[in-house]
């Protein structure tokens, strides 16, 4: 069922006629089996859109078929050229009859995994004959790669696709399929940082060039997102997550991207554009703080200290021994060692307004991983720089109910707008 908002979004949207297909699950369920009339399919859940207004949109799902979980998402776009290309091309196709396949009259492409468009050497993956000779440059130290087998973490169509590779008996590795535009440079990154006690970073076991591939070990333990949920008043992992943090941004690794402070400002502007199509009715408020932001921002000193870039609970691992390890480093640049702070710090109140945290939680929470990165940090950091850094990583987060397909996302998305306009001015000048 439609959700009245997502319904305004696809009359608007002329451009592409096939997002209407995309967003409701029951219109893309019929013509599914309209199209493959043997398909037992129970069930079509979105899980994450991707949305460019006007020119294309995908969509992941996950698949009912057959009392079985499939992955897949389905894209919509505007050139007919894209399309006839898309209709041509060969897939893999599953036990269920779809591998790829077209609606030409809606422009739209849907795919099962592993076909993908854009992480073209998945296949090779999934077929348990090619595996093996597929993992022998990641995995030169294990003995028995026939073994080894394939469950599915995170998939972002066309973009990434993380993997554990387990044996019978237990996980033994990760694994990380990229574009040809992002492995590049997220191989440089992988090793680009060193462990620091208590700071361990999570080592690349391997990598292949050709398949677009990097491996990591798999290492047991839960992640601070987890242990949020478990203990949220436990402030001692913050504590040492701060601690930690502080002695990343200390390091000196070559060969990182640089964000610079124009950057910033031009990638909160874009993604105003974005957030005033998907929301018009709160264009100029929109406009408005990310005007403020991205001021503030360039009226701020630069800092150029290598971090994260996308710090959160998700990255910061604690094992059963009890060391703490970063992992991820896709996107880690030199730039303001503020961002990873305030990223983090968004994330709470984020989990706060879905209501995982209360405020006084979150707020504890903040002031531990504050305190604990302020014994480590290269330079001092004050209040006010992390509560802007905060601002802005509550305005990144803006569109991630629609992104992540939550019920009622255009309340959510106006609750986190609230949040920023809250924290606006605490560093906006009287």
């Amino acid at each position: 069922m439609l959700l009245p908002a997502d319904d305004y979004l696809i009359r608007r949207d002329v451009d592409l006629v096939g997002l209407g297909l995309l967003l409701d699950t029951d219109a893309l369920a019929t013509t599914l089996v309209a199209q493959f009339p043997h398909l037992d399919l129970s069930q079509v859940k979105k899980t994450y859109i991707r949305y460019k207004p006007a020119t294309s949109c995908i969509v992941s799902y996950e698949l009912t078929i057959a009392q079985k979980t499939v992955l897949g998402y389905a894209k919509a776009v505007t050139s007919q050229d894209k399309l006839e290309k898309y209709a041509q091309r060969p897939g893999v196709i599953q036990d269920c009859g779809i591998g790829r396949t077209v609606f030409k009259p809606e422009s739209v492409i849907f795919s099962l995994l592993p076909n993908d468009s854009s992480l073209k050497r998945l296949p090779k993956l999934f077929d348990v004959r090619s595996r093996e000779q597929t993992l022998q440059q990641l995995l030169l130290d294990h003995d028995d790669l026939s073994s080894l087998t394939l469950k599915t973490l995170r998939y972002k169509p066309e973009r990434r696709y993380v993997a554990q590779l387990s044996t019978q008996t237990k996980p033994q590795a990760i694994v990380k399929a990229y574009t040809h535009k992002e492995y590049p440079q997220a191989k440089i990154n992988a090793h680009a940082f060193k462990s620091m006690a208590p700071l361990q970073i999570l080592p690349k076991l391997g990598h292949s060039n050709g398949d677009r591939l990097l491996a990591f070990p798999w290492i047991m333990g839960l992640t601070l997102a987890d242990l949020i949920t478990i203990a949220p008043d436990n402030t001692e992992k913050f504590i040492l997550t701060g601690t930690a943090l502080g002695l990343l941004h200390q390091q000196d690794p070559k060969n990182l991207k640089p964000l610079s402070r124009g950057d910033e400002a031009k990638n909160l502007l874009l993604l105003a554009s974005d957030l005033t199509w998907l929301c018009p009715q709160w264009k100029h408020r929109i406009q408005n703080i990310a005007v403020e932001l991205s001021t503030a921002l360039l009226n701020t000193p630069m800092i150029h200290r290598p971090i994260h870039g996308d710090f959160n609970g998700e990255q910061v691992l604690f094992s059963n021994s009890n060391d703490i390890t970063f992992m991820d480093f896709d996107c880690a640049v030199r730039g303001d060692p503020a961002m990873d702070l305030g990223s983090f710090i968004a994330k709470l109140i984020r989990d706060e307004l879905r209501g995982v945290l209360s405020a006084k939680q979150w707020e504890k929470l903040a002031m531990a991983l504050v305190a604990g990165y302020r014994t480590t940090a290269p330079e001092p950091i004050s209040d006010e720089h992390i509560q802007l850094y905060i601002a802005v990583g509550l305005f990144r987060l803006v569109a991630e109910p629609f992104r992540h397909c939550e019920f009622n996302w255009l309340e959510k998305i106006d609750t986190i707008l609230c949040r920023i306009e809250q924290f606006i001015t605490t560093f906006k000048p009287s």
